[in-house]
């Protein structure tokens, strides 16, 4: 059970999920519960009731003012995580762009980050650990053009290691979120691009 990024000023000030049986106050109060127990709670949201098979093998809250993110997942799940990705509304391309990327590494950690109030569609990660060329080659399999990445290769660069994807939808279009370790803020840090098929975010 772990809570991480905390962005509100004030546990008091953190709006209650729409249609949610959690509070900030519930999440802290059960950090000392049982696991079976916690991962009840968790249960008591619709928005994340799908996510029950998965809970008790990992879990990490982000709070911010508006609400809060679950992420949960595990090893050997990934089309487990796809339906319950589908149930929660994220589109087909992003779940098979996925799919394609566990299946050149299906013993990783892949996992499911979902807004407990549904004020963004579901994000599917797979924890590639990939040479940064075989990551760039995997991205162009799932639709992201030769000039795409490219950019994305400026970007990440001087990383040589692609840690990380994620997968979602932006305007129904595949947004893919690349991860790398780099330098931030003088610190050794994840350093993250957004990019679709239209080009590298900003």
């Amino acid at each position: 059970w772990r809570v991480i990024s905390v962005k509100a000023r004030d546990t008091d000030s953190i709006v209650r999920p729409r249609k949610s049986a959690i509070s900030v106050r519930d999440i802290g109060s059960s950090a000392s519960a049982p696991a079976p127990a916690r991962c009840a709670m968790l249960s008591k949201n619709a928005a994340t009731r799908s996510l029950a098979p998965f809970l008790p093998s990992y879990l990490e809250l982000a709070l911010d003012d508006g609400g809060f993110e679950i992420i949960t997942g595990g090893r050997g799940v990934a089309r487990e995580l796809a339906r319950a990705a589908a149930a929660l509304g994220l589109e087909a391309l992003a779940r098979a762009a996925f799919l394609v990327a566990a299946s050149r590494a299906p013993e990783v950690m892949v996992g499911l980050k979902v807004d407990a109030a549904r004020r963004a569609p579901p994000t599917l990660y797979h924890r590639a650990m990939l040479p940064l060329g075989e990551g760039l080659a995997l991205l162009g399999e799932v639709g992201l053009p030769e000039h795409v990445r490219e950019a994305l290769a400026h970007r990440l660069a001087p990383a040589q290691t692609l840690y990380g994807l994620g997968f979602s939808t932006a305007g129904g279009a595949l947004r893919v979120k690349t991860y790398v370790l780099g330098d931030v803020a003088g610190r050794v840090g994840f350093r993250s691009v957004r990019a679709t098929a239209a080009g590298v975010e900003i």
